[in-house]
C-alpha cells in the first residue's frame, strides 16, 4: 500500500513539475528558464545578459547613441568610417556632412573617426573620443572623396574614408527599414522620422567647450531676461562680408522680413520682443540699428566672417559662427534662412515650439 501511495505522490510531483515548465515557457518573453542541477529556476530577463561564474544574470547596459558612434556595434571588431572635411565647406555644411556620415556608420554597425581640427577646437573635450589620432593606426582606408550619390556607400570595407560637406542623411533614412534598424538597436522607442534622427545627432555632436560657454554667459543671461526672437539673416552675394556667388535674402526684401518678424511676435504673444540678430553682413547690422524696430541683442566678441578658412575664415570667425548657432537656439522663437546649413543646426538645437524658415 505504501508503494502505491509513493507512486501516486511521484506522479503528482511529475505533473506539477511539468505544469511549472509549461507556465515558465508561456512567460518566455519576460523570463528565461535556467537549469540548476535537476531543478529549474526562473530568472527575470534583461535586455542583454551573460551568466557569470555564480550562475546569476549580469545585466549589460544597452548601448546608447554615443557608444555606437565611438565603438561601433562590434567593439574592436567594428569597421571604421573616417570623416574629413572639404576645405570649401563652412562649419555648418561640414557639420551636416559629419552628421550624415554618423547615420551611415550607425546603419553599417561601424565606428566613426573624425579628422576635423576646427570641430575639436570649439567643442568640449568629451567629443575627443571621436578624434582620429596617429597613435591609433587604422586599417587601409578606401577613399571615396565627396559623396553626392549614396549608392557609392553601399560597399563592403574595413575602413572607408569620406570627405563630406553634403548632408546625405535624408537619402540614407528614406527607407523605413533603415529607421527601423535604429529602433532595433535600442536608440529610439519608436521608428523615428529622418528629422528626429538628425535632431538627436545634432544635439549629441554639438557641445561647445567650457571656455566658450563662459564667454557666452552674459549674452545668454540677456536673452533669458526678455522675450527674444532669434533671427538668422543670411545674405550671401555681395552684401555678405565675404562675397560669394550664392544669394539668400536680398536687402530689398526687408519689408517682408519685418512682416515675418511681426507675425512671429504676434503668434507667440510677445509684448515687447527683443531680437537676437545673427548675420553674415555688417550692412544688415547697420540697417537694423538704423530702423530701430526691435531692441537688438548681439554677441560681438568675435568678428563676422565666413567659417571656411579658404574663404578668409580664421579661428575668430569660426568662434563667432558656433556662438551664434548656439545663442540662436536659446531664443524663445527662432527664424532661420532657407537652405542655410548654419540655420539648420540652430533650428535642430532649439527646443522652441516656434520655428520659422524664410
Amino acid at each position: 500500500m505504501w508503494g502505491i501511495c509513493a507512486l501516486k505522490i511521484s506522479a503528482v510531483l511529475f505533473y506539477c513539475s511539468f505544469a511549472l515548465l509549461i507556465v515558465a515557457g508561456s512567460r518566455i518573453r519576460d523570463h528565461e528558464v535556467h537549469p540548476v542541477g535537476l531543478a529549474y529556476r526562473i530568472i527575470p530577463r534583461v535586455n542583454k545578459h551573460v551568466v557569470n561564474a555564480t550562475g546569476t544574470a549580469a545585466p549589460v547596459r544597452q548601448k546608447g547613441l554615443w557608444d555606437y558612434l565611438v565603438d561601433g556595434q562590434y567593439g574592436s571588431h567594428s569597421k571604421v568610417v573616417l570623416f574629413s572635411t572639404n576645405i570649401w565647406g563652412g562649419f555648418g555644411n561640414s557639420f551636416r556632412g559629419l552628421r550624415g556620415l554618423c547615420v551611415y556608420a550607425l546603419l553599417k554597425g561601424a565606428k566613426i573617426r573624425v579628422k576635423w581640427n576646427d570641430y575639436f577646437m570649439v567643442m568640449d573635450e568629451s567629443v575627443g573620443a571621436l578624434k582620429k589620432t596617429d597613435q591609433k593606426p587604422l586599417p587601409y582606408c578606401r577613399y571615396l572623396g565627396n559623396v553626392e550619390d549614396v549608392r557609392y556607400l553601399y560597399t563592403d570595407f574595413e575602413c572607408l574614408h569620406v570627405v563630406a560637406y553634403l548632408d546625405f542623411s535624408d537619402s540614407l533614412l528614406e527607407s523605413v527599414e533603415s529607421r527601423r534598424r535604429l529602433m532595433k538597436l535600442g536608440l529610439f522607442q519608436h521608428v523615428p522620422t529622418a528629422y528626429e534622427v538628425q535632431e538627436q545627432l545634432t544635439r549629441l555632436l554639438f557641445r561647445l567647450k567650457p571656455s566658450l560657454m563662459e564667454s557666452l554667459a552674459p549674452t545668454l543671461a540677456e536673452i533669458r531676461k526678455h522675450q527674444v526672437i532669434g533671427f538668422q539673416f543670411r545674405t550671401g552675394g555681395h552684401v555678405a562680408n565675404y562675397e560669394e556667388d550664392t544669394v539668400f535674402i536680398r536687402m530689398n526684401r526687408l519689408d517682408s522680413v519685418y512682416r515675418v518678424l511681426r507675425n512671429v511676435s504676434q503668434a507667440n504673444h510677445f509684448r515687447h520682443p527683443y531680437l537676437y540678430l545673427s548675420t553674415d553682413s555688417t550692412k544688415v547690422v547697420r540697417q537694423f540699428k538704423m530702423d530701430r524696430k526691435y531692441p537688438l541683442i548681439m554677441y560681438e566678441k568675435y568678428p563676422i566672417g565666413h567659417s571656411s578658412r579658404v574663404r578668409d575664415g580664421n579661428d575668430d570667425t569660426i568662434f563667432r559662427a558656433v556662438s551664434d548657432i548656439y545663442l540662436l537656439s536659446q531664443c524663445n522663437a527662432i527664424i532661420t534662412t532657407y537652405t542655410s546649413s548654419f540655420g539648420d543646426l540652430a533650428r535642430m538645437l532649439s527646443y522652441s515650439d516656434s520655428k520659422t524658415i524664410i
